[in-house]
């Protein structure tokens, strides 16, 4: 009879040996496997922080458009009147359209949005220089800060404005001067807005975006400058006193303000 090969291999014929199971076992180790937990491939880079990407800055700039929105709707006759009014002098500085108590309640929203604006725009630089994205501080702190900061600033000067006027002027023309801030923080916010909207979806080079801000504020204060000349000095011919208030009450505070946000840059540089 003949045997066929299954019945001339016989499995349970080959003894159990403990050493070829173990030299099976390391063999098949020894192949490499790709399964999730093994721990092999390359990492990948994380995904960089964008400002286009954060909730905050879209928040800020929704807060933005609902204060341009009150503005326009309720304080809009106000500020065409101070801009039609702005280069008159003497008794022409007086409007004949009395302004409307709500307009003088929604204008220095203005105040508020400029104060914004600020805030996001020291937030893209200190992004830029002190990378605020790898700091110890979440990035919802820093720029709460810095609009505080910008908040304290504005409130501070104005204060110390009012003090200065109520001393050496009169109420009439403490009032034409009260109003004809408030358009020149309008156009501030204004001219600042398309920088603010710009910056979060585009890559804005720093001294470009740096020398944008520095042109408007410098702007801004010139008709400033005008505007206190006109309303507090033009009757008096006083050169020197409007440079001393000027200096006193507007290039020192900004200028301290400046030096403020410069040591903090250097400060969360060089401890963080």
């Amino acid at each position: 009879m003949l045997l066929s090969p299954v019945d001339t291999c016989q499995t349970d014929s080959i003894p159990f040996s403990p050493v070829f199971v173990r030299e099976r076992d390391a063999a098949a180790d020894s192949i490499p496997m790709l399964s999730a937990g093994s721990g092999m491939g390359m990492e990948a880079d994380p995904v960089p922080y964008a400002t286009r990407h954060d909730a905050l800055i879209l928040g800020a700039l929704f807060t933005l458009f609902v204060l341009y929105l009150v503005v326009f709707v309720q304080a809009r006759a106000f500020l065409l009147r101070q801009a039609k009014a702005f280069f008159r002098s003497g008794a022409e500085l007086v409007t004949n359209v009395p302004d409307l108590p709500s307009e003088l309640r929604t204008a220095p929203l203005a105040w508020l949005a400029l104060v914004v604006e600020c805030g996001m725009l020291a937030f893209f630089y200190f992004k830029e220089v002190a990378q605020v994205q790898t700091l110890v501080f979440s990035r919802y702190v820093v720029f709460s800060a810095l609009t505080a900061l910008f908040g304290v600033y504005f409130i501070a000067k104005g204060a110390l404005h009012r003090f200065v006027n109520w001393v050496f002027f009169d109420g009439k023309k403490i009032g034409q001067w009260n109003k004809a801030q408030l358009a020149l923080a309008a156009l501030e916010s204004l001219l600042l807005l398309p920088l603010v909207v710009i910056a979060p979806f585009v890559d804005i080079p720093l001294p470009e975006g740096l020398f944008s801000v520095l042109f408007v504020v410098f702007f801004v204060k010139i008709l400033s400058f005008y505007k206190t000349y006109v309303i507090f000095f033009r009757r008096f011919g006083a050169v020197l006193q409007i440079f001393l208030y000027f200096c006193a009450l507007e290039l020192i505070p900004l200028a301290a303000l400046g030096g403020f946000l410069v040591f903090v840059r250097d400060y969360l540089q060089i401890n963080f």
